[in-house]
């Protein structure tokens, strides 16, 4: 693994580069980022995530001073300043979804969220759930090595120091956060052991950009129990995002269908400008100031709009886009496309010869 030097001693995460928002991923008490290895198995290839120890968990250092939950939202700011990441979707497991919304509730840098049983405040566990359902259908000795883990987690801990973080966990309320944000967030929950009005003890405001989804017999262990369905519901978020925004593609063909390969993007006027079959596409300043695509297609096209519900596994981050992160896909299957306008050239918008030669020569060196 890798690791960050900070003031309470070195953080160690796992990276894997690849194309679009980062997905992070946030373990729970006692856990570590090795607990996430069956959840990033089953992630597309191209997938960009980072699995972090928080600390005193995994291989990051235990700290000497006392820390708080908001600490730990720190770090995770931390890391990804160090790391450069300006678009990510946080995806935290119990504590970890805890410190998710504490995360995105500081940070632009949160797309979005995947709460795996992160409690909008811990009081809500013995409202919504009944006993004995904590770690679902795990067999012995899974549950073995995560007793372990927390045993060897808590006994590192300097004395006072764990009291005093949980004290903090204890208080926190992501109450007032949920009633305002309006990033996508996915709360995703075990169905085993609920009890009756269990989704309106778990304190969730029904809003339009906040999504349930209830994964059926399992406890409260996700990544380790469902890492399949943890994969899936991490997919379907990224995907989906704000899902009244429409997917697009732009061809100087007449389509009734995409094949698998193709590339589709929330971007109307990106899709707009690759129906004149470009090779080269910049972001350019008007006179106005207002920004605008260039490139040096020369045929009209078509624009078309997908006319299908995408499901986790039928697109992924294009992997050589030349656009920001996030904004052009590849399909993975064949999906039913709709027109919806004839595009023409716009002169305005077209790279001239010496333009295309500037870019062509590069950035001039100092």
């Amino acid at each position: 693994m890798q690791s960050v030097l900070t003031s309470w001693g070195r953080m160690a995460y796992e990276r894997r580069a690849g194309d679009g928002p980062a997905l992070i991923l946030l373990h729970g008490t006692g856990c570590s980022s090795e607990g996430w290895c069956g959840v990033v198995a089953q992630l597309p290839a191209q997938m960009a995530y980072v699995a972090l120890d928080f600390r005193g968990h995994g291989q990051s250092t235990v700290p000497t001073a006392p820390f708080t939950l908001d600490d730990l939202a720190s770090d995770v700011l931390d890391l990804l300043s160090q790391l450069r990441l300006e678009e990510v979707w946080l995806a935290g497991h119990s504590l970890g979804g805890m410190v998710a919304m504490a995360v995105a509730e500081r940070s632009a840098a949160a797309c979005g969220l995947v709460l795996l049983e992160g409690w909008t405040r811990l009081a809500v566990v013995q409202q919504a759930y009944e006993p004995g359902r904590f770690y679902g259908a795990l067999g012995a000795e899974a549950i073995a090595t995560i007793e372990e883990q927390h045993r060897a987690m808590r006994e590192g801990f300097g004395p006072g120091l764990w009291a005093h973080f949980w004290a903090s966990v204890e208080r926190f309320d992501a109450a007032p956060y949920l009633a305002r944000a309006t990033i996508p967030i996915w709360e995703v929950y075990g169905g085993m052991g609920q009890r009756p009005g269990a989704p309106e003890a778990l304190a969730v405001p029904e809003r339009p950009n906040i999504h349930e989804l209830w994964i059926p017999d399992a406890g409260h262990y996700l990544p380790h129990e469902r890492p399949r369905e943890v994969a899936a519901a991490c997919l379907q978020a990224l995907i989906e995002g704000d899902n009244t925004r429409p997917w697009y593609h732009g061809s100087p063909l007449m389509l009734a269908s995409l094949r698998p390969g193709s590339t589709i993007t929330r971007d109307r006027a990106l899709a707009r400008v690759f129906s004149h079959k470009p090779t080269l596409v910049v972001q350019d300043v008007d006179e106005r100031g207002q920004h605008i695509l260039k490139h040096s297609g020369a045929q009209p096209g078509f624009l078309y709009r997908i006319a299908e519900e995408l499901r986790p596994g039928d697109v992924y981050p294009h992997p050589r886009t030349t656009m920001p992160p996030g904004q052009e896909w590849l399909t993975l299957r064949t999906l039913r496309v709709e027109l919806i306008e004839r595009t023409a050239i716009v002169a305005s918008e077209i790279l001239t010869t010496a333009e295309i030669k500037a870019l062509a020569r590069g950035p001039k060196k100092q």
